[in-house]
């Protein structure tokens, strides 16, 4: 089971979670407490698509030539100008045409198939494997999942409410209605059920990849106010001013001021706070 980015924080498993413990992951922890704990797992990359392509394969991006998360064409000059129009505090984002020469067209920003993958080993010993949910490794013949007996993924990113998903055979486009994280579960359920029925002496490998909780934060209608009335206290950390800190630090932007009242927070800020009130909101 895959999340998209996910803390490690989050989970009461490891340091009580969210809000001490207010916001609890039970069934997260069972697994943890009834499986193994790996402690020492890394990321090879600190981008999103680059860092699934080397869980698959288990390589460097810069051995499986997959280094980039595949954006559309001129995608660098839209994220300057938008973040320009709506902070005028922060420093100016600058588009430089000329690093993005060399970068692969969309179409080839993908995990190449001739790399092997978790998959293809296990297929080779005996596993029938399944891959549903996010993907965000490239789609058409020279990208799509392999190794798996079946895969159904979402294209790109993916959308939290009523996704479209992906799939091979002869219905390859799935629309249905629903919340991405129910529609993912339920497939690997039903996965799961079918495999008992007719293949259970066959070893399996289910690949449950979520698209939560990836920004944009969209919650599912009946979970939308569960935790209203839950006080989640700030982290130590939240005031950090990174004086002294290192400099990569303290050029991170992403910052509570920089969340989109719309599209992150759900709600237009109340009027009259101050900015330390409104931080805290």
């Amino acid at each position: 089971i895959l999340f998209d980015d996910l803390g490690i924080n989050d989970l009461s498993t490891f340091g009580g979670g969210v809000a001490d413990g207010a916001v609890p992951t039970p069934h997260i922890d069972r697994l943890a407490t009834e499986g193994a704990i790996f402690t020492q797992a890394y990321s090879g990359s600190a981008t999103c698509a680059v860092s699934r392509a080397q869980l698959m394969t288990g390589r460097y991006p810069t051995r499986t030539g997959f280094e980039y998360t595949p954006t559309r064409p001129g995608f660098g000059r839209v994220v300057a100008s938008v973040g320009n129009d709506i902070r005028d505090d922060m420093p100016l984002a600058e588009y430089r045409a000329e690093n993005e020469e060399g970068t692969p067209d969309y179409d080839d920003m993908g995990l190449p198939t001739e790399e092997v993958t978790i998959a293809e080993v296990l297929k080779e010993q005996g596993y029938h494997n399944v891959h549903i949910g996010k993907w965000h490794l490239g789609h058409g013949p020279a990208h799509d999942p392999t190794g798996f007996d079946y895969w159904r993924i979402l294209p790109g990113q993916g959308h939290y409410h009523n996704p479209v998903m992906l799939q091979a055979g002869d219905h390859p486009v799935v629309e249905r209605g629903g919340y991405v994280t129910d529609l993912i579960t339920d497939d690997c359920l039903s996965f799961l059920d079918r495999h008992q029925a007719k293949h259970s002496e066959q070893p399996f490998a289910l690949f449950c990849h979520h698209k939560a909780p990836h920004r944009t934060w969209e919650p599912s209608r009946e979970h939308f106010t569960m935790y209203d009335d839950v006080d989640i206290p700030e982290p130590d950390t939240f005031r950090d001013d990174l004086a002294g800190r290192a400099d990569v630090i303290q050029a991170v932007k992403m910052r509570m001021m920089d969340l989109d009242p719309i599209i992150d927070l759900k709600a237009t800020v109340p009027p009259g706070l101050t900015l330390d009130e409104e931080i805290s909101w």
